[in-house]
């Protein structure tokens, strides 16, 4: 009976292997929206904007939501909705993507494309859909397919050098309403930094300067000796300006 039951066994692993090892599907919760765009299918990729959810079509959109996922691992659904469907905000995904970016590899982010609904590698700082747990490599780059997504939505600033686009950082947080509270406190106190640098520079600036126009108006046979000080100070001011751009950096990147 049991050499029955184990042949038995064997027999299905071998005649069915694509059942025993399909790939895994979405594990995320999933919340029912009204989507009424045209289009939309399961893992394609959905943004919030002013008009209701539809499929995102820009780079790197702000307004990600979430994933379209027809057979979630849990759903809570409202059958009063009408045009319903699930969509997943963070979890382990299949989403729609596209390789018009480049070879999708098990670790790369990616992001939103012109294309409606389809993902694809991100290259650049902006907001991401989340980190990519499988590889894409079609034989053509504009080949479209399914892949695992760990959809985690947020601005990141890990794929360019942060120094020489400070200002683009700063624009890419404050745009984004749902940051984590470290993240949001990273950006927050990287602007005060900034702020608070160019006014005592600016203060320490204009102080040096009104003094020392006055010193020269009382002694200016002194006026050589009182110059120098006066550059000696401007430096001083513009370091204290650039140390503050400085750590605004450090708190961005590390």
């Amino acid at each position: 009976m049991a050499t029955n039951i184990i042949f038995t066994i064997l027999v299905l692993l071998v005649s069915f292997p694509n059942s025993i090892f399909a790939q895994v599907g979405s594990s995320g919760v999933a919340i029912t929206l009204p989507i009424s765009a045209e289009g939309v299918e399961d893992a394609s990729l959905i943004c919030s904007e002013g008009e209701g959810y539809m499929l995102c079509n820009k780079e790197y959109a702000s307004s990600m939501l979430g994933v379209v996922a027809d057979d979630p691992a849990v759903a809570f659904e409202i059958s009063s909705l009408e045009n319903g469907r699930p969509v997943i905000f963070e979890g382990s995904v299949v989403v729609k993507v596209s390789a018009i970016n480049g070879n999708i590899s098990n670790g790369d982010l990616v992001t939103s494309s012109e294309i409606p609904g389809v993902a694809i590698k991100a290259d650049r700082n902006g907001f991401v859909l989340g980190t990519a747990l499988e590889d894409f490599s079609p034989a053509s780059s504009d080949q479209e397919g399914l892949i695992l997504v760990s959809v985690k939505i947020h601005p990141t600033i890990e794929l360019a050098d942060a120094r020489s686009n400070l200002l683009e950082n700063l624009r890419e947080g404050l745009s984004f309403p749902f940051l984590s509270p470290l993240v949001s406190l990273r950006y927050l106190l990287a602007f005060a930094i900034v702020v608070i640098g160019f006014a005592l520079g600016f203060l320490y600036f204009g102080r040096i300067a009104k003094s020392g126009v006055e010193a020269i108006g009382r002694n200016p046979l002194a006026r050589s000796s009182i110059r120098l000080g006066i550059i000696f100070n401007v430096i001083l001011g513009v370091v204290i300006i650039a140390a503050a751009l400085g750590l605004a950096v450090l708190i961005l990147v590390l």
